[in-house]
């Protein structure tokens, strides 16, 4: 997650863009970038000034596919490039 906060701003836009109108002068101004991004949760999000709790859950969820479809496509990769990593047997 090596976004500058120009490229979360893009995300948000894209994935969240009731938020983005709402709050992406919150993340401008706390100057979240793709590695901070990953790291935020209820409480940070609380903290930056998001009050209503539906949209900081909503945040986070949104958030945790961002992190979920990195971790996914990371594994492939590992994968493709016969690291000995499997997922065979894993469920």
């Amino acid at each position: 997650f090596f976004w500058e906060t120009v490229h979360v701003m893009r995300w948000m836009k894209r994935c969240c863009t009731e938020y983005h109108a709402l709050y992406g002068t919150y993340f401008l101004d706390h100057e979240i970038t793709g590695r901070s991004l990953v790291r935020l949760n209820d409480i940070s999000l609380e903290k930056m000034g998001i009050k209503d709790k539906a949209h900081r859950d909503d945040l986070c969820r949104e958030i945790l596919k961002l992190k979920l479809k990195s971790d996914i496509l990371e594994m492939r990769d590992l994968e493709s490039r016969g690291t000995g990593f499997s997922t065979v047997g894993m469920s």
